[in-house]
């Protein structure tokens, strides 16, 4: 879906000629060219069903971890799951098999926090993150009356992954095969952390010393992801980021491999929710609120926040950008903070269907030029 003033097809599947460079690998892996139309289809079918159980694994554990909705102590996922599979005594095994358990087997602390958060759903508030898991359970469970039930079961869904990755798998013989399969099944995370884009940042650095005159004008990041409510250690000081598109602009920029006027990044995620929050930086500047969980020590030390500014986009920028520290960072993690007043667009499109370091995120990456700032979404 192209929206209005941009030509171009819809969704367009892949068919077998388009995989000609896999043909015998698929193959080899039973998929034929009479079958892969199908194929294609189930795939596309598994994969609307992941990003629901995704979304809803997240929701589970803001149910879990947060604190804004509640004055109750937060409770750590994988010690739940390890104290709510315990206690099923001898229906453990079953529920190991079947996902299924009496919902009254559920924790009274957990069961207490899962009501605060769908009461919590039903009043008014600007929290970020409330209003995407209102949009989330209204969608999921359109009946008011089952919500609380529905939400119990995925509570048991949830625990029994996180059971089987923390306490099953890894005692296997195989513990690595075992936590990998696992995930070939388990719902599509838009898990995204500040950290994710340092390695990119190097391989950048890299790729400029091999080719110091090469330009870099189109770039594809490929499941940017949302930072929303991750399975440990939430911090919602501030709403879901996505990260990703700015650290690698800001560090296409900062490198001298692109021009700010001559850069277009595509941003596609096969969770549209993600796209849609990534299509709202169009209109609406994002403010990064940057927190790593890299603690300072004796041995760690973050540059102050006024060496975080870098000279080069500022001299690129006709607006100023503000650098300041927001709210007093949680015990252990170092927090920085960037805003921009504009980002505006040459061109964007969405269609429809899934980091350096701090200081070097931290520089921003907002510019009155006309980079060019594109999103999709992939897997339908």
């Amino acid at each position: 879906m192209w929206p209005p003033g941009h030509a171009g097809p819809g969704v367009v599947r892949i068919t077998w000629p388009d995989a000609a460079p896999l043909q015998a690998r698929l193959e080899a892996g039973g998929v034929t060219a009479a079958g892969f139309a199908a194929y294609v289809e189930r795939t596309h079918r598994s994969n609307l069903h992941r990003v629901r159980d995704g979304d809803l694994d997240h929701l589970i554990f803001y149910a879990l971890q947060s604190r804004r909705f509640t004055s109750d102590p937060p409770i750590e996922p994988a010690l739940s799951a390890k104290a709510f599979v315990e206690s099923l005594g001898g229906e453990r095994d079953a529920f190991l098999r079947t996902r299924r358990a009496p919902l009254a087997a559920v924790p009274v602390a957990v069961r207490g926090r899962i009501a605060a958060l769908l009461t919590s759903l039903d009043r008014p508030s600007d929290d970020t993150r409330l209003h995407y898991f209102r949009e989330l359970v209204q969608s999921a469970f359109p009946d008011r009356g089952t919500r609380l039930d529905e939400l119990l079961g995925e509570y048991q869904r949830v625990m029994q992954f996180v059971y089987d990755k923390e306490f099953v798998a890894q005692r296997s013989a195989q513990a690595d095969q075992a936590v990998a399969d696992l995930y070939r099944t388990r719902g599509l995370s838009t898990d995204t952390a500040v950290e994710a884009g340092y390695v990119v940042y190097l391989g950048l650095g890299v790729m400029k010393s091999l080719s110091p005159d090469r330009p870099v004008r189109r770039v594809l990041i490929v499941g940017p992801g949302l930072d929303l409510a991750p399975r440990t250690g939430l911090l919602e000081e501030g709403p879901p980021e996505s990260y990703q598109p700015w650290a690698v602009i800001d560090a296409l920029l900062a490198l001298g491999l692109s021009r700010a006027d001559d850069l277009e990044v595509i941003g596609a995620d096969i969770n549209p929710r993600v796209v849609a929050h990534l299509d709202r930086s169009r209109t609406a500047p994002p403010a990064l609120t940057l927190t790593t969980g890299i603690g300072e020590d004796e041995g760690v030390r973050f540059s102050p926040i006024t060496a975080i500014t870098s000279p080069r986009l500022a001299a690129r920028s006709r607006r100023r950008r503000l650098l300041r520290p927001p709210i007093r960072p949680p015990d252990g993690c170092a927090r920085r903070f960037a805003s921009g007043r504009t980002l505006p667009a040459r061109s964007a499109r969405s269609s429809s269907t899934s980091s350096p370091s701090t200081s070097t995120i931290a520089r921003s990456i907002w510019s009155s030029r006309p980079t060019s700032f594109l999103t999709s979404t992939i897997g339908s």
